[in-house]
């Protein structure tokens, strides 16, 4: 039996090394890649803005259209909290009415 015993023997293995970089992140400017122009021919070009593809003309200004969005962006979320404050305030009116009528 000793013949086939180193076969069956369990091999040693070395430790994998980590792959993963336990260095900080650097934080880079990204702002190039953010934004990817696509010609499509001669006059039109679509550009990825914020996850959106705007068709730019060569008049525009990229960064108008940027602020516009975010502008667009701050405006949709004014509107949502305003409806949660119409929705709240009108609970409140409901309970008031109700309460006078179970008074009289």
């Amino acid at each position: 039996m000793p013949m086939f015993a180193k076969k069956f023997t369990k091999l040693q293995l070395k430790p994998r090394e980590s792959r993963l970089s336990t260095a900080p992140k650097l934080t880079e400017e990204v702002d190039d890649f953010k934004r990817i122009e696509l010609k499509l021919s001669n006059d039109k070009s679509l550009t990825f803005v914020n996850g959106v593809w705007i068709n730019l003309k060569k008049n525009e200004d990229l960064d108008d259209v940027t602020k516009t969005l975010k502008k667009n962006q701050k405006l949709q979320e004014q509107n949502i909290m305003l409806n949660a404050k119409i929705e709240i305030l009108l609970d409140l009116l409901t309970e008031a009415v109700c309460e006078n009528e179970s008074r009289v």
